[in-house]
């Protein structure tokens, strides 16, 4: 009997738990696109050049080997380019700037040249697609020599 109360207790707990996740989400969500607001600039470069700067100030990088979502990036101001470019998207989707995520490598030199995967942001300035680097800080840390993207 004890065992059984045991175990619904901790199946109350958890359901509890999974039912607020998809609240947090929403929160930190919001909160997201009231920050693209603040950040919105005269013009369109100038706007995605304010988006970039308050991920890079305000997001630290750190890679993952795993999906976590924007609501956990946010929330501990921890990421890596995906988690960037997926908070970029949101405030870019407020703000109705067309953007999309791309997938790719980034050459680094470090002990000899090697490939890591990477993602950063494309938008479209009415004429071209622009590539945009999201983790600069993640280039400048890995030493920093960067082949252009293909």
């Amino acid at each position: 009997m004890k065992k059984i109360i045991i175990l619904l207790t901790m199946i109350l707990v958890l359901s509890s738990f999974a039912s607020a996740v998809p609240t947090l989400q929403i929160a930190m969500e919001k909160d997201i696109r009231q920050t693209a607001h603040k950040l919105k600039g005269e013009n369109l470069s100038d706007t995605v050049y304010r988006v970039q700067n308050y991920l890079e100030d305000n997001i630290k990088y750190q890679y993952f080997w795993y999906a976590r979502g924007f609501a956990a990036t946010w929330y501990q101001k921890l990421g890596d380019c995906t988690d960037k470019a997926e908070l970029a998207m949101i405030m870019y989707d407020e703000l109705n700037i067309t953007a999309r995520i791309s997938w790719g490598y980034v050459k680094i030199k470090d002990y000899g040249w090697y490939e890591i995967p990477h993602a950063w942001i494309e938008y479209y300035d009415d004429t071209e697609w622009i590539n945009y680097e999201l983790s600069i800080g993640m280039i400048q840390k890995v030493n920093k020599i960067r082949e252009p993207y293909k």
